[in-house]
């Protein structure tokens, strides 16, 4: 259990903010959790998973008027691709889950390589993207086949070290999207995951019986819808504004953590 309240706001407010940044959240509450509050790997791990719930109340809040339209069918391409992205994320997602909470023990120091190779990417991608003008596509375009490819890679995010964000941001670019438009895509797709991520992991993993308190876990969820929220939004305001230059500063965000970690843990 943690010891303070101090401790677990600390984990909601990482949370908020890394969810929606190309850097594993999951991994950072991981790190926190294992390196200065000493739990064991694997229990920090399944508490960076169920920790994710609250990132998803962020995004269903920001994107409200979005999330009304596709239950009343209003928008019966953001409802297709959502579910389409859902189900492609399981069918990759849920066999690295099983791998990495029943059968492996984790390895801290692929983390921040995984993070670096992130942000190298996110850096060539800006790179490309200044270069150019027209062809780049809007959230309208989405279609099946996008959504499956996108799917199938948030999947792997599931696993330490992966960012969702990162690698959700960085596939919608390559498929032609704009960057504003990537984010909001992204921001989309992980209402359900992130959903699904908690609930399997509060209700398979039975939580309590491995010290993690569900009173502070949902404390730390709430600190981590304030901190999402601002940061979803902050992170929109400047795709809008400074289009390119936000994917180069993501990327090189990616590229300090990864490196970082990668010192810190050596």
């Amino acid at each position: 259990m943690c010891s303070s309240v101090a401790e677990i706001l600390g984990i909601g407010v990482l949370q908020g903010i890394f969810e929606w940044l190309p850097v594993s959240s999951k991994t950072i509450v991981m790190l926190f959790s294992s390196l200065v509050l000493r739990r064991p790997l694997t229990i920090s791990y399944l508490l960076g998973l169920a920790i994710q719930g609250g990132t998803v109340f962020a995004a269903i809040v920001y994107f409200r008027r979005e999330i009304l339209d596709i239950i009343l069918f209003k928008n019966t391409k953001l409802l297709t691709y959502l579910i389409i992205t859902t189900f492609s994320s399981c069918l990759t997602g849920l066999p690295i889950y099983i791998v990495f909470t029943k059968f492996l023990l984790l390895r801290e120091e692929f983390v921040g390589f995984i993070t670096i190779a992130i942000g190298f990417i996110l850096l060539l991608q800006a790179l490309v993207l200044s270069r150019l003008d027209t062809g780049l596509k809007k959230i309208t375009d989405i279609d099946i086949f996008d959504s499956l490819v996108l799917g199938l890679i948030q999947g792997l995010s599931i696993a330490p070290g992966v960012s969702r964000s990162g690698v959700t941001v960085a596939t919608l670019l390559y498929l032609g999207y704009t960057v504003d438009d990537s984010l909001k895509l992204s921001f989309l797709a992980s209402i359900p995951v992130n959903l699904g991520a908690t609930i399997l992991t509060i209700t398979l993993e039975e939580l309590t019986t491995i010290h993690l308190d569900i009173t502070l876990l949902g404390l730390a969820s709430l600190v981590s819808v304030i901190t999402g929220f601002a940061t979803i939004k902050l992170l929109l305001f400047i795709a809008k504004k400074y289009r390119y230059k936000l994917t180069a500063g993501l990327g090189i965000v990616a590229l300090l953590i990864g490196l970082a970690t990668a010192i810190t843990i050596h």
